[in-house]
């Protein structure tokens, strides 16, 4: 199971912030987590995305060097916007 979120508000400063999460669990116990500073600029959207999408590529590369076969992995997500970009393949961001 792995869970993401993307945040959009203000830092301890006052700044305008961004940031993406996640955390993955394999049996119960944390296997990875990530939180990502994402800079000012972006949209909620891409945050959500963004967290989506790591969960996506860290998860494979950890199942592909794993010696333990997993069948399924689900990730939990509470954006549409994320999943439909997912869905539809149109998601790209450079940082």
């Amino acid at each position: 199971m792995i869970y993401t979120d993307g945040s959009k508000g203000l830092n301890l400063k006052g700044i305008k912030a961004t940031s993406a999460a996640l955390v993955a669990y394999y049996k119960g116990r944390e296997v990875f987590s990530e939180k990502t500073n994402l800079g000012p600029f972006l949209e909620i959207a891409d945050t959500e995305s963004y967290a989506a999408s790591r969960a996506i590529e860290l998860a494979y590369k950890r199942l592909k060097t794993s010696p333990i076969t997993v069948k399924e992995v689900y990730l939990y997500i509470d954006s549409q916007a994320a999943i439909q970009r997912l869905k539809n393949n149109a998601y790209a961001l450079t940082l």
